[in-house]
């Protein structure tokens, strides 16, 4: 295999349904699909020439990087006047994405491309469009511009928000498996596996999120006793560091958190039990059958069900509202409950009512058809599916929300 290394002139022969004279530029980059991932925001380090006069806040120029010639806004991060000779940490904003990586060389002429005016290396290929003068930007920056990767990602575990993306890093800087084996040799970060996503959290800072997470089941239970448990996202949204959906998932499956339980979309700790009496134990196995078989899209509300037990409505609504705790029923609509079985059987009919849209939508009369309950029924079914996020309604049509389909699915 002939390799080409820095320095080197080279020839490619390229082939393909939609390869042409045509669709190709300068600039053009050939590169491993891991590695695509052309960006248009990039923060750099950047000098001015001591030829130049100075600069401002902000300017425009021709960005050179590589063979590739763009227009960019440059916006001044740390200083409100660059001075000639001077460095400053800026943002890029180009005009069209381009391939790179860090810590990349550029440089930078006036509108015009005829005059060199200044040039650096690229810091951060994903900086954030907003609220870039922060204090909390300017020290993930620090951590960034550091060239070597290990220390560099050593700076960032340590840095708001503490979880970072091993993934994006590796290939934001185009780091070699190797290298990569080195950083976790070196640091060993708990990483939690997440899809395309590689979330990275320093040791200690795992330990914390554990013994948060544990601490706010804790109080949670000791508030509420009776509920069977708190909704998995308003916990990972009350934790440090903030974890995507995704990543908060393989945290729960990871095995220091075994004392956690999930059900469906809540979690409680397996130590916490929320019982019904012995007496309203029997009470519950007579209801549950009205509430299920061919009626279970359409079950009695609790007058009716207090009126075919022949029990008191409040101490019937009672013995409902505790087991819709426990996760056995949700109450749909006023005094109007469904067994957990049903609700997640209705989630499932309604994904695949969405799934055969073309374009994922759907209306409340195919719901309506699919159970057979009744324009009314359907309509509040579907208004608690709103409120719990499992759809999204605009105008006459709802759309699925596919991370939220299993709020309401059964243990095991």
């Amino acid at each position: 295999m002939v390799v080409g290394c820095v320095g080197d002139r080279c020839a490619l022969n390229l082939s393909g349904d939609r390869v042409s004279k045509e669709s190709i530029r300068r600039g053009d980059v050939a590169m491993s699909p891991e590695l695509h991932a052309p960006t248009a925001r990039i923060d750099a380090r950047l000098r001015l020439l001591e030829s130049e006069s100075g600069a401002g806040a902000r300017f425009n120029v021709r960005l050179h990087h590589g063979a590739a010639e763009v227009g960019a806004r440059v916006v001044l991060l740390n200083a409100e006047r660059l001075l000639p000779g001077g460095s400053a940490e800026v943002q890029l904003v180009l005009d069209r994405p381009i391939a790179a990586a860090v810590p990349d060389h550029f440089v930078l002429r006036d509108v015009s491309a005829k005059r060199t005016i200044g040039g650096g290396r690229f810091i951060d290929l994903r900086p954030p469009s907003r609220r870039r003068q922060t204090r909390e930007r300017a020290l993930q920056r620090t951590a960034h511009g550091i060239a070597n990767p290990v220390a560099a990602f050593e700076a960032l575990l340590s840095t708001p928000p503490f979880a970072w993306d091993l993934a994006t890093f590796a290939r934001d800087r185009a780091l070699s498996k190797g290298i990569i084996d080195e950083l976790l040799s070196a640091l060993r970060p708990v990483v939690l596996d997440s899809g395309a996503c590689r979330i990275a959290l320093g040791a200690e800072r795992w330990q914390q999120l554990c013994l948060q997470l544990l601490a706010a089941l804790g109080g949670f239970h000791v508030d509420h006793p009776d509920q069977q448990g708190i909704g998995r996202d308003a916990l990972r949204v009350s934790l440090e560091p903030a974890l995507s959906a995704a990543a908060f998932d393989a945290a729960l499956g990871r095995l220091e958190l075994a004392d956690v339980m999930r059900e469906g979309g809540f979690l409680r700790l397996k130590s916490h039990r929320v019982q019904l009496s012995r007496e309203d134990e029997d009470v519950w196995a007579r209801i549950a059958p009205l509430l299920g078989g061919e009626a279970r899209f359409r079950p009695p509300r609790v007058r009716d069900v207090a009126a075919v037990l022949a029990r008191p409505e409040e101490d019937t609504r009672r013995i409902l509202k505790l087991a819709s705790r426990l996760g056995r029923v949700d109450q749909v609509a006023h005094d109007h409950f469904f067994l957990r079985s049903t609700v997640s059987e209705m989630v499932s009919i309604a994904a695949t009512i969405a799934s055969r849209a073309s374009d994922g939508a759907f209306i409340a009369a195919q719901f309506r058809d699919q159970l057979s309950n009744g324009r009314k029924v359907a309509i509040q079914i579907l208004e608690f599916f709103d409120r719990h996020g499992i759809t999204h309604h605009r105008g006459d049509q709802r759309r699925i929300n596919q991370q939220r389909l299993d709020l309401f699915h059964l243990p095991g």
